[in-house]
């Protein structure tokens, strides 16, 4: 990791990405196992000052430069085919650009992350330190000009729906009776035959 040329580049951290997912990422793809090693490879620089002092093996690398362990298990031509992928696809993160394909990639995924955690995160220099925004709202909150919170538009009641005045609905439960008219030709003075359950046509009105 090339520190000494660029000693105030963020390589670990573009390294990492958001929540270490782009390392993640890099372990998936060229099927290796990836580790961040040397000075400066801890994020609390008391820890690391006192475990460079710690005899035990495991933190010997505290003492070597800034650099990307990379190993691979599987035979030896499939073990070095890998390792030279991952070693070409982490040059690619070296690359002291603080605005490059990585590093947008990386901001727009932090603040999709910053979204549903309920803030927004926003760069604030060029290592792309992210920070809430500042105006007081996160989430799907929602304002109006007084500066006071209203509920999402999701919540609102839907508007009303006009009727034209032309349309003329009948009462909720109304029901009218209607009686069939009388069978043609029928003779003078006969008698209309008894109304059935049959003949009424009930209508309704949903309420």
């Amino acid at each position: 990791v090339p520190v000494r040329e660029h000693p105030k580049f963020n390589f670990v951290g573009k390294l990492l990405g958001p929540k270490g997912n782009s390392l993640k990422r890099l372990q998936e793809e060229t099927m290796t196992k990836m580790a961040i090693l040397g000075r400066g490879s801890f994020r609390d620089k008391a820890k690391e000052e006192e475990l460079r002092k710690n005899p035990d093996p495991k933190y010997s690398h505290l003492h070597e430069e800034l650099h990307v362990e990379v190993t691979a298990h599987a035979p030896p031509a499939e073990a070095y085919a890998r390792i030279a992928y991952a070693l070409t696809e982490i040059r690619r993160y070296l690359v002291p650009d603080h605005n490059d394909e990585i590093r947008q990639e990386q901001m727009r995924e932090m603040q999709i992350l910053g979204g549903r955690n309920g803030a927004v995160l926003l760069p604030i220099d060029g290592l792309g330190t992210p920070v809430p925004a500042t105006n007081g709202v996160t989430g799907d909150a929602h304002t109006d000009g007084s500066g006071s919170l209203s509920p999402p538009s999701s919540l609102s009641p839907p508007p009303a729906t006009a009727i034209p005045p032309a349309v003329k609905l009948p009462q909720p439960h109304a029901t009218a009776l209607t009686q069939p008219p009388p069978p043609p030709h029928s003779a003078p003075g006969a008698v209309a035959p008894p109304m059935h359950a049959a003949n009424f046509l009930a209508a309704s009105h949903p309420a």
